[in-house]
């Protein structure tokens, strides 16, 4: 398995370690082991949003849940070489599982819910600088919510989710910015929320998700900057996942995270050779995370490490 390393373990593993009177280190349990960082400012969070913004070296984490009530307005930024978390501009409203995409050096929040597992948005919105102003962008055809999204031939697919209504969508479309205007894309093959979302090149994989928790992955090949042929099947995840994350790391696309039927999992996942492979897990498994790809490294931050309204301000790193 790969090797696993906290970063910024924050006040779950701490507790652990004074209640079992080890050591911080020991209290990850398995192969982790230890670099100095900052954790995540503020309290611990689930169902946040996280991209890489590498015009800046941040990784970006808003919005998502302190407790059970509404989500938070917040974007945290962590300079990655410095290893230091600080505030940017708020969202411009309250969003829980929402998404954010970093493309032409901007960053994009897409959709998500605003009054707390309900109000799917068509919003988007972008940010051009950490001390800048949201701006906002057309919208999506189709509010969504648990959706995912990623950056792909210099464009952005937003897939599935829940709508308005609180039904789940099998639809995709996909954003020009150049025009700034959203196309819709080939519906999959099945309704996805909770989806985890990741690019290789030019071919977008929308990975798991719900309802029920799913296994089955599928993917779009993009050319010229538009969707080239319909949805196709791709080899089936070793476990059934939802609420989970997706990021491509040094051309390997893996996913973290989520939940199945007897909680939070574990087990980091991998795409090599034609299928999925068990590279690590993690050291607190936890669903409604940001899994954020830098480099060769995978970075898994915040989220709940217990089904429904947990939160945790944790980041660890895998070395892929």
């Amino acid at each position: 398995m790969a090797k696993l390393r906290w970063c910024a373990r924050g006040a779950l593993v701490g507790l652990l370690a004074a209640v079992l009177g080890v050591s911080a280190a020991s209290a990850g349990g398995g192969e982790a082991d230890t670099r100095p960082s900052e954790p995540m400012i503020g309290p611990g969070k689930t169902e946040v949003a996280g991209a890489y913004w590498a015009r800046y070296g941040l990784i970006a984490v808003g919005g998502g849940f302190v407790d059970e009530g509404a989500a938070t307005r917040d974007l945290l930024l962590l300079d990655v070489d410095a290893g230091q978390w600080s505030r940017g501009p708020d969202l411009p409203g309250r969003r829980d599982h929402a998404a954010f995409v970093a493309l032409d050096g901007d960053l994009y929040l897409v959709g998500g819910f605003t009054a707390g597992l309900a109000g799917a948005t068509a919003e988007v919105w972008r940010l051009d600088a950490p001390d800048g102003e949201w701006v906002e962008r057309a919208s999506t055809g189709t509010p969504r919510g648990a959706l995912g999204a990623v950056a792909v031939d210099g464009r952005i697919l937003a897939i599935g989710g829940v709508d308005a209504s609180g039904s789940d969508l099998v639809s995709t479309e996909w954003y020009d910015p150049t025009v700034d205007a959203w196309k819709p894309g080939p519906d999959m093959s099945r309704t996805r929320q909770h989806v985890g979302v990741a690019a290789r090149g030019r071919t977008v994989y929308a990975i798991g998700g719900r309802s029920p928790n799913l296994d089955s992955v599928e993917r779009l090949r993009f050319r010229s900057g538009e969707p080239d042929g319909e949805w196709e099947q791709a080899p089936r995840l070793g476990f059934s996942r939802s609420g989970h994350g997706a990021a491509t790391v040094d051309g390997t696309v893996c996913t973290a995270g989520g939940e199945e039927e007897e909680g939070t999992i574990a087990p980091i996942e991998c795409l090599r050779g034609g299928r999925w492979e068990h590279i690590a897990d993690m050291a607190e498994p936890r669903h409604g995370l940001a899994v954020v790809a830098v480099d060769d490294e995978l970075h898994l931050v915040s989220g709940g490490p217990e089904p429904g309204f947990a939160f945790s301000v944790d980041h660890e790193v895998l070395d892929v």
